[in-house]
């Protein structure tokens, strides 16, 4: 507090710490020749009447911020006040604004000279403000994303908002069209964010007008009709472009564009059409490109290889045919790699390189052959997804090279022999499927060296497995303090990190499901999956030691022997499924501590004795986990399992029952028909001697 008495103090700057508690309200109302307040990333708490501020005719640039949105409160309005100062910069995020009324602040009317307007994650609810670009000529950064702003989005064809190089009102409620005049009101912008607030119709041509244009983002609306030529002709300095999931269709690019700057392109989720744009081939600098999730059609061209320096290459969920070309050879940067649900056939080229891979998905195509040898020198290798393809032969012995593979999946194949003990080597596994393949033989007990769930290490890109993180460069306007003239000078622009986070996705069955895990969870996720084989012999113990399975499914194989009792220590496990083996003795009852269970099959096998005791989760399994096997007695089953009693099969039960049936119907028939003739033959002799007894002798004749 003894800062208070620093009453010739102009800058307080203690952003950026770990500071909690009270929010210093207090010590900045005090301060009345503060021009520079920056309370911004910290943890403070409390709220800050902005009315208190009145008086500090000095005060130039204001920033709060906060990590936690419901610690911090602004009220602007209560009580109403006009403004001694004219703010530079306004910057609060992640506060709570105008708790009561969520209106935007009053006091930016009295305002004009602001250079930089940042207003995010403040529950803020009004309609979009141009008031506020056309009384401030300087404005260069306006940020109003993550609100509850409404439109429309109107600006006078002839206005020029020549100073504005950010513009941002991405994540708001905004709707309705885009100003076809907007490339030409903001011609100098380099920074352009629209996205997730509702815009529907065309693409405006004149964004083709902001040739200084360095990152544009459009993408979750509602777009649609084809990109117009004429963006893309002039827009050389474009290095961000997204676009994705939009109603957009034709081309996915201009035929004659010029993004010869182009560093990331992400169209994913339209419906584009055709062939692969040749608006696209003279981007050498490319190093993301998401196309995945259209309609494009055709082979993929050859000279994609040209881009030498791609990174992140997204093409799946189209109707892409054919192989993949040489051209792939020159792609030695390639780290992400998604060519699934297409029709591709062939196999991976043996010239391919891919020592930096650290994620590949084929899965969904045509590939057949051997697993590719190319990939045995993918040491970085964190996730293989070959589901559903003609992939034969058995699983490469070469298979430890990838040791720092988490997700293999080589489910739906045609691979056939033993599981190699060189697959034990890969220790960081989290989820392995091997199902629906021709696999023979054991399965190898030291399956339980690798981790199954219990590593967790952030062996992603920055951010774990499940979540890729892409870095590369934008802009952003600093500003300076000059203390000779107490004023705030902008600085030149500088190159600032820019990140995005790109989630993966795997597939994997669990609890009789075909899910889908996306993002972080996948650095949660753990299962093996050997059903749908031809394994036979015993089920090693040593499984049981892997206890941090979540899903565990052997199924539909031809295992003998018993359920093995250290299965009870499959302490996280939630889905187990043994069904459809010949697995024989009775169930260990030590597996009703599995207290995370909630699928268990031993359907169709032959075991015997008594069913566990229905507590904890096994009391909510019905007969159905029981199922097909004829020795198996008590609760939920209707077998009797008490002392004395013979546990008859099913089958012979019924046999029993059909028999008795057959005999009771063969008695039935048989009596009726001799009481029928008894009865037949009784009343014809009774006719007979009544006529012969009863009728007088003179009426005989």
């Amino acid at each position: 507090m003894c800062l208070s008495n620093l009453s010739s103090l102009r800058l307080l700057d203690i952003s950026d710490n770990e500071f909690e508690g009270p929010l210093p309200s207090s010590i900045v109302y005090s301060l009345k020749s503060l021009a520079y307040v920056s309370l911004a990333s910290n943890h403070f708490q409390g709220s800050l009447s902005f009315p208190m501020l009145a008086n500090h005719s000095n005060l130039q640039i204001f920033e709060l911020s906060s990590y936690n949105q419901q610690h911090i409160n602004i009220e602007t309005e209560n009580p109403p006040f006009t403004p001694s100062f004219q703010l530079k910069i306004f910057k609060v995020v992640n506060c709570t604004l105008n708790e009561q009324t969520h209106t935007l602040p009053t006091f930016l009317y009295h305002q004009h000279d602001l250079r930089m307007l940042h207003i995010g994650h403040a529950k803020m609810a009004a309609k979009f403000p141009t008031w506020l670009l056309v009384n401030n000529s300087r404005l260069n950064y306006f940020n109003v994303s993550h609100n509850f702003l409404t439109g429309p989005l109107e600006f006078n064809a002839t206005s020029r908002f020549h100073n504005m190089d950010t513009f941002d009102v991405s994540s708001n409620l905004i709707g309705g069209e885009i100003p076809q005049s907007m490339g030409t009101n903001f011609p100098h912008l380099i920074t352009l964010n629209m996205s997730s607030s509702l815009f529907r119709g065309s693409f405006p041509a004149s964004f083709g007008d902001m040739t200084l244009l360095n990152n544009l983002d459009m993408s979750h609306n509602s777009l649609s009709g084809s990109i117009p030529p004429e963006f893309g002709r002039n827009n050389v300095n474009l290095r961000i472009l997204k676009i994705s999931d939009n109603n957009l269709h034709g081309p996915f690019l201009p035929a004659k564009s010029n993004f010869s700057n182009l560093l990331s392109l992400h169209l994913a989720n339209n419906n584009f059409t055709g062939n692969f744009s040749n608006g696209i081939s003279n981007s050498r600098e490319l190093r993301m490109l998401d196309l995945s999730n259209n309609n494009l059609s055709g082979e993929i061209p050859s000279w994609i290889g040209s881009f030498q320096s791609l990174t992140f290459l997204i093409l799946s969920k189209n109707s892409l045919q054919g192989l993949i070309p040489l051209g792939f050879c020159k792609l030695v940067e390639l780290s992400y790699l998604d060519l699934s649900h297409n029709n591709l056939s062939g196999t991976l080229p043996n010239c391919f390189k891919f020592s930096y891979l650290r994620f590949l998905f084929l899965q969904d195509n045509q590939f057949s052959g051997p697993i590719p040898v190319s990939l045995a020198k993918s040491h970085d290798l964190l996730t293989l997804d070959l589901t559903k393809n003609k992939f034969s032969g058995q699983i490469p012995k070469w298979i430890n090279s990838l040791w720092s593979l988490r997700i293999l999946l080589l489910r739906e194949n045609k691979l056939g022999g033993t599981i190699p003990l060189n697959l034990c080597h890969l220790r960081n596994i989290s989820m392995l499927d091997l199902s629906r393949n021709s696999l023979f033989g054991s399965i190898p007990s030291c399956l339980k060296d690798i981790a199954f769930g219990k590593l967790k290490l952030s062996n992603g890109m920055g951010m774990g497995i499940g979540i890729v993180r892409i870095d590369w460069v934008s802009r952003a306007t600093e500003f300076a303090y000059d203390p000779n003239t107490n004023e705030f000078v902008e600085d030149s622009y500088n190159e600032m990190p820019f990140a995005w986070y790109e989630d993966q996705e795997a597939n994997f069955v669990s609890k009789y499901r075909y899910e889908s895990y996306k993002g972080s969870i996948l650095n949660f996720m753990s299962g093996l999956d050997l059903s749908c084989n031809n394994l036979t012999g015993d089920i090693p113990p040593e499984i049981g030691n892997l206890s941090g399975l979540l899903s565990l499914n052997l199924s539909k194989n031809h295992l003998t022997g018993p359920i093995p009792k250290t299965f009870s220590n499959l302490s996280q496990i939630e889905s187990l499924d043994l069904s459809h083996n010949m697995l024989s003795g009775q169930i260990p009852s030590e597996l009703v501590l599995l207290y995370s269970l909630s699928v268990f099959s031993v359907a169709y096998n032959n075991l015997s004795g008594k069913t566990p005791e229905r507590t904890n989760q096994f009391g909510t399994f019905e007969a159905t986990s029981y199922e097909g096997n004829p020795f198996l007695c008590g609760p939920p089953l209707h077998q009797n399992c008490s002392p004395g009693a013979t546990i008859v099969p099913q089958a012979e039960m019924e046999s029993a029952s059909d028999g008795k049936e057959t005999d009771f119907r063969d008695s039935f028939v048989w009596s009726f028909v001799g009481t029928f003739v008894v009865a037949f033959l009784g009343v014809i002799l009774y006719l007979y001697l009544g006529f012969y007894f009863f009728i007088p002798r003179r009426f005989r004749k």
